[in-house]
């Protein structure tokens, strides 16, 4: 390994380590830069400047995909009241579909597996920050801490906003490495050489101790999916045992901690739909889906949401939730962030209308037919990105936020590692880039 293959490394670790890194910013006079996308911007440039030594090759379905996405967000646009937004929003898109899905997948193509194993270490990394956030807690220093727990320990959340955003990143490397054990394989897993007992425990503690109500949400559904496919190849022995021990971890919890149960990773459960936190999304879910039917076929413009709702609010309008909420208190601040939408699929529907939502379709039953594909040569890999990926965007939809940078860099990152599966070796053999440094 030399020293300028070091560098695109180095570059690369340090945006996937900051991926989720909300707070980690550069502030230039009025503005603010997060440091991922500096990060993005740097090996966006170095690709420019090195043009001349690299081929780029992007799937047909992949272009077309993105590509069809920008066509309804720009006929969205000009039919949008909120023109003025919704281009920031169009230019938005443009640097997460280079930046994040286009620049990933051309990485693999050039580094292969090797971007898998620095993909891997990054998540390892920020989740050993997060446990180093609750013992500094312990002793009174707060490190990037958002959230406390019982006023003095810390809600960990990495770099996140919030500790949600933290356990949906790490969503699909706990996902990919919870499949891999239950296969019961030997194989290595890029950055482990083997997913033992203590490989499972350490990275479902790191993402445990998020407290987060998402982790019980995404353990469900990854479940649901593996009784539902029932995968040959998977040991569902290891299974039960896994399920179990969880069970018996939250009943331990549950004894020795019940407000830390009852608040946090169970608090659905114990509220019901009565809690605030539920109350507030399907609310914010029911008033996105009425703007839907008002604007079926092509929505009100990507980042329309919360100007349609606010101008609905000033108008007197009260035929949403939202609206009626907030003609009781004082909107002070941002006002637009009391109206943002709480569901990405809904947020899709209201944004983009069924013109859009076909072009994300069309994207994903790409990715499925390359999955297809690469199952006939590796079906447990392929497996376990596919599944990875479903619990990812089922997870997500419990948050909200269309654009967040880690869940298209792992769909690229999927769709690369899916595709280079069952095309021809000679295909892939691109030079990888110099960066002359």
């Amino acid at each position: 390994m030399n020293a300028k293959f070091d560098v695109w490394m180095v570059l690369l670790f340090s945006y996937f380590f900051t991926l989720h890194a909300d707070q980690l910013s550069l502030h230039l006079g009025g503005y603010t830069i997060r440091a991922n996308n500096l990060f993005t911007f740097s090996l966006i440039g170095l690709l420019i400047v090195r043009a001349q030594l690299f081929t780029p090759r992007i799937s047909r379905d992949l272009f077309l995909g993105l590509l069809g996405i920008l066509c309804s967000i720009l006929i969205s646009l000009s039919l949008s009241p909120f023109k003025s937004r919704s281009l920031l929003f169009c230019g938005w898109y443009g640097m997460i579909a280079m930046g994040y899905c286009v620049l990933p997948y051309l990485f693999f193509q050039w580094y292969g597996e090797r971007v898998f194993k620095l993909y891997f270490l990054s998540f390892l990394i920020v989740g050993f920050c997060a446990v180093l956030q609750l013992l500094l807690a312990c002793g009174g220093i707060y490190f990037f801490v958002t959230e406390k727990l019982f006023t003095t320990l810390a809600r960990v959340n990495g770099f996140a906003y919030e500790p949600s955003y933290y356990a949906l990143y790490l969503t699909p490397f706990v996902m990919m490495v919870n499949f891999h054990f239950l296969t019961g394989s030997d194989q290595p897993l890029y950055c482990f050489k083997r997913v033992n007992k203590k490989i499972l425990f350490l990275v479902n503690g790191l993402y445990l101790v998020s407290t987060s109500t998402s982790t019980v949400f995404a353990y469900f559904v990854f479940l649901l999916i593996l009784l539902i496919q029932r995968y040959s190849f998977i040991v569902y022995r290891r299974l039960w045992l896994s399920i179990t021990a969880l069970v018996c971890l939250g009943a331990g919890l549950t004894l020795l901690l019940p407000e830390l149960m009852v608040s946090f990773y169970l608090k659905f459960f114990f509220s019901g739909t009565s809690h605030h936190s539920f109350m507030e999304r399907w609310e914010r879910i029911s008033d996105v889906w009425n703007i839907f039917l008002r604007h079926p076929w092509c929505g009100v413009g990507l980042g329309g949401i919360p100007s349609y709702l606010l101008d609905a609010w000033t108008r007197g309008d009260l035929a949403f939730f939202s609206t009626r909420i907030a003609s009781i208190y004082s909107i002070n601040g941002n006002p637009l962030k009391m109206f943002e939408p709480s569901n990405v699929f809904t947020e899709l529907l209201a944004s983009l209308g069924i013109l859009g939502v076909s072009f994300f379709l069309f994207l994903f039953v790409g990715l499925y037919k390359q999955m297809k594909r690469a199952y006939v040569y590796q079906p447990i890999l392929a497996s376990n990105l596919w599944v990875s990926l479903l619990v990812t965007a089922c997870t997500l939809q419990i948050n909200q936020g269309l654009f967040r940078t880690y869940i298209w860099v792992h769909f690229a990152l999927t769709y690369a590692l899916l595709e280079s599966m069952h095309r021809d070796t000679s295909e892939l053999s691109l030079e990888a880039p110099s960066s002359g440094i």
